[in-house]
């Protein structure tokens, strides 16, 4: 990894760069209007400033959003794109509109289903943003321009998917805190310059390595994970990631847009009709998604990830532990206060669960 750096991908403080927070964002439309797509960090979620605007029973997430930019980490972005996704970040959007401001806001609406109808709203939508684009840009997004960004973005993702696969095979060096950090670097970054990079980085792992020592292996999933430091937390007890769904990690790159005649509708299918999230209609589905990557990657067992007061993701998880109970696969739940928080008390929880799935153990 040393001989890589895909931090440099990163599009520099004097780029215009327009922020987004929620994976349901089209960056292929950001791009299209000459902008550089940024997702936005959260900071702590009891940040200085954000307890003035927002209560304690929210979600960690949305507060350390907003802690991040009263903090002032967002004051290099030309603007945001703030997603509708659920109660807290429509909370998010209002208090960001009147108390943070910025040149340019735009608040995006995203239906929870995936049928043709909530195609046609969202392809709407999204010609919504598309005009508004166009008038902070100065100028007309021609289909030309998105179709151009559609293949890069697509590229991208095929680019991810390719590297994630390194981390569930035994003869990779590739680590899941490593990915988490590649992953996060491909949402931050120009995508062209991102893209070269990780195609030098492949071409470097054409050659199989010797074989790395056998660790139990983890499917991660739930809630938002900030950075690597679950992950880390997790190999520092013992355990291998192998395979993630994480809006911060595989998930957000999962599925490609199509050639369309309408370049909008195929980007509206595509992000609806992707690997969704808990947000979305369909619990059933996502929970056989779920247990098929633990199957198909050979997970051990699976540490499922909640932010406090998250009742969307929170709701999947007596499903999810049925499922995986009658397939005799033990899941740990973790229910933290903050998207990259840890505590002594999880790493005793990561380090006992780890041991349980490297002794061969099964959960009651």
């Amino acid at each position: 990894m040393t001989r890589f750096r895909f931090e440099t991908c990163q599009a520099g403080p004097d780029s215009r760069r327009i922020g987004w927070v929620c994976s349901y964002t089209p960056e292929e439309l950001i791009m299209a209007a000459g902008f550089v797509p940024h997702r936005i960090e959260s900071g702590e979620a009891n940040a200085e400033g954000a307890d003035a605007f927002l209560p304690a029973n929210l979600c960690p997430y949305v507060r350390g959003l907003l802690g991040a930019a009263l903090s002032g980490r967002c004051d290099g972005l030309h603007g945001v794109v703030l997603v509708a996704s659920c109660d807290a970040m429509r909370r998010l959007a209002d208090i960001w509109t009147i108390y943070v401001g910025a040149r340019f806001i735009h608040r995006l609406d995203v239906p929870r289903r995936s049928d043709n109808l909530a195609e046609v709203f969202f392809a709407e939508q999204l010609r919504v943003l598309r005009s508004a684009l166009e008038r902070e840009a100065g100028r007309a997004i021609e289909n030309d321009d998105i179709a151009r960004t559609i293949e890069t973005t697509n590229e991208t993702r095929r680019l991810i998917s390719r590297i994630s696969l390194l981390r569930a095979d035994a003869f990779s060096p590739l680590s899941g805190s490593e990915f988490a950090v590649i992953a996060r670097c491909a949402a931050e970054s120009d995508k062209e310059r991102f893209n070269a990079e990780a195609k030098r980085f492949l071409s470097a792992f054409g050659e199989r390595a010797e074989k790395q020592s056998e660790r139990p292996r983890i499917l991660l999933c739930g809630s938002i994970v900030n950075g690597c430091a679950l992950q880390k937390l997790i190999e520092d007890a013992g355990g291998a990631v192998v395979a993630d769904d994480l809006c911060t990690g595989l998930r957000h790159y999962d599925g490609l847009v199509d050639a369309s005649p309408d370049p909008l509708r195929g980007i509206a299918r595509r992000y609806l009709r992707r690997a969704g999230c808990a947000r979305m209609k369909g619990a059933e589905a996502r929970i056989r998604r779920l247990l098929g990557l633990a199957k198909e990657h050979g997970a051990a067992g699976v540490v499922y990830h909640t932010l406090k007061f998250c009742d969307l993701v929170q709701a999947d998880l007596p499903r999810l532990r049925e499922a995986l109970r009658q397939e005799g696969i033990p899941l740990l739940h973790v229910d933290r206060d903050g998207a990259s928080a840890a505590g002594g008390q999880l790493t005793t929880r990561v380090e006992a669960f780890v041991e349980l799935l490297d002794k061969g153990g099964r959960q009651d």
